[in-house]
């Protein structure tokens, strides 16, 4: 399974982004904002060994970060499958996050980021569960 973390980096989506991985058994890929990657040459050496399965924070962060984590998916016949969003208490979006929810709108699975971790947790793999049979 293929999930990408869409937003800003807080402690919920890092737990999450860990523990998603865990479960399903495949690697935790963080991109930290410094190491300046956002070229296709960086995406293709470094997503591109894990495009069976991944959990992915903190890439990409703009469309066009967004269309080449798409061409090295599509040149192996893979997509995101999901894009999880989890809405921070009392923000909104900001226009880098919805110009990403925008494009991945099939795939987007929103939830509020409040409860516990554990409480959270099980809320996002129910709604992992339900956008999967959907799909």
């Amino acid at each position: 399974m293929r999930i990408m973390l869409v937003g800003r980096p807080h402690a919920d989506t890092a737990a999450q982004g860990r523990m998603l991985a865990e479960r399903l058994g495949v690697p935790h890929l963080v991109v930290d904002a410094a190491s300046g990657a956002t070229d296709a040459a960086f995406t293709e050496r470094e997503l591109a060994p894990h495009a069976a399965g991944f959990v992915l924070e903190g890439f990409p962060r703009d469309l066009a970060e967004a269309s080449a984590l798409d061409d090295v998916l599509g040149r192996r016949a893979a997509e995101i499958e999901v894009a999880l969003y989890l809405r921070p208490a009392g923000s909104a979006p900001t226009a880098a996050e919805d110009a990403l929810l925008e494009h991945y709108r099939r795939q987007v699975v929103e939830l509020d980021a409040e409860g516990g971790v554990e409480e959270l947790h099980e809320r996002v793999l129910a709604a992992l569960r339900e956008a999967l049979v959907a799909a």
